[in-house]
């Protein structure tokens, strides 16, 4: 991962405007850090959002890789965004339900805020009849672990998640 480096904003709405002449209708959006879209160029992830989503025509977008810092950064921005229901799926790595874990890997939030924020979405998702509100990968290292995180998933009733083991080096 290399200096951050957004495209500019008028080249994103011309490939999206392309992919709907073609007749595309999900488009994805994904980079190696999406949220950060727009801090080296002056914007934002919302401001490019909130572009795409009154161009005309019938689509989705799905949102990959927005790191939870970016979701609780950008909370009220994307919950007004989502309730268009012209976003359909966000991907979020967390690497753990588990605010102490959190800490030692230095990812600057706790899981309570998360889990607040990740209800916030769920409620904004549900108001759009968005069947999909969003997607999380979690690393588990043992059944402890795993047994934490499948309650904080039954708990909060997430839709859909997909899970690895991670292994120490």
């Amino acid at each position: 991962m290399g200096k951050l480096k957004s495209k500019p904003l008028e080249t994103c709405i011309q490939e999206f405007r392309t992919a709907l002449e073609k007749g595309v209708n999900r488009i994805i959006l994904i980079g190696e850090n999406t949220g950060a879209y727009g801090i080296d160029i002056n914007l934002t992830l919302p401001t490019l959002l909130n572009i795409l989503i009154e161009i005309e025509g019938k689509y989705e977008i799905q949102l990959e890789c927005l790191h939870p810092r970016w979701i609780i950064t950008y909370l009220d921005e994307l919950v007004k965004i989502l309730k268009t229901g012209k976003i359909t799926t966000i991907d979020s790595p967390i690497q753990s339900g588990n605010s102490r874990i959190l800490k030692l890997m230095n990812r600057g939030y706790d899981a309570q805020t998360l889990r607040e924020c990740l209800l916030k979405l769920k409620k904004a998702f549900s108001s759009s009849k968005t069947p999909h509100p969003y997607h999380h990968r979690i690393p588990f290292r043992d059944r402890k672990r795993f047994s934490r995180y499948i309650r904080f998933y039954k708990r909060d009733r997430v839709y859909y998640s997909s899970n690895f083991s991670f292994l120490l080096r």
